[in-house]
């Protein structure tokens, strides 16, 4: 996931020292979520998402028809699959706001969403999985208890790394708004919400925002 990481921030031109000290951080801020859990392939299935996607947005090729199977793929590891399609829309969305000279692409990212998350129903239980994972996730008292599904304790140890990482990362989504890049941008508003709701997502923030904001 690491390597993952640094090799898109290089692609999309990111600075080499940047790019290592971005990597730093991302092992520290992950470090809370390395356990022999599936939620470790969803890292490396969001990254592809957001990977195709960037390159998508910037240079439109054919990779971007492999998310489906990718989504269908994700649908049959860890429930957090839904940020998969949900990375598309948000790009969709971004490409919308970009005026009419992005509406071919908001299109492309829309369909290519759509199809993402029809593949997720090619799964053992069908559409019950996702009404599975939405009843889960407005649990309250799951949502509550669950330790991981709390706010992040800035209190707690190699709480530094998760604090620099935010903030790289708020810088970064700054830098995307000014230069018009609102997919990304918008990704990164949402990731960054919902890492400081729950520090569940934390990791997944690191992952996909640090090699955007060092690019």
């Amino acid at each position: 996931v690491a390597w993952g990481a640094a090799r898109l921030a290089l692609s999309l031109g990111g600075n080499l020292l940047l790019t290592a000290v971005a990597s730093g951080l991302l092992l520290g801020s992950t470090s809370i979520h390395w356990l022999a859990r599936p939620h470790i392939f969803s890292w490396l299935i969001a990254l592809g998402f957001v990977a195709i996607a960037e390159h998508e947005r910037r240079k439109p090729g054919k990779a971007i028809y492999w998310l489906p199977a990718l989504a269908c793929l994700w649908a049959n590891l860890h429930g957090s699959f839904p940020l998969g399609p949900g990375i598309l829309f948000l790009y969709a969305a971004g490409d919308a706001l970009a005026g009419s000279e992005r509406r071919k692409a908001a299109v492309r990212f829309a369909l290519a969403g759509i199809a993402s998350l029809a593949a997720t129903l090619i799964n053992p239980y069908g559409w019950n999985l996702h009404a599975h994972v939405i009843s889960y996730l407005q649990n309250t008292y799951l949502m509550d208890h669950i330790s991981e599904f709390r706010s992040f304790s800035f209190h707690a140890p190699g709480a530094i790394y998760v604090e620099l990482s935010l903030a790289l990362v708020v810088l970064g989504i700054i830098a995307l708004f000014s230069e018009r890049a609102y997919g990304p941008a918008l990704l990164g508003l949402t990731l960054l919400h919902l890492s400081l709701y729950s520090a569940r997502h934390l990791p997944t923030t690191a992952v996909l925002l640090l090699p955007l904001s060092v690019a």
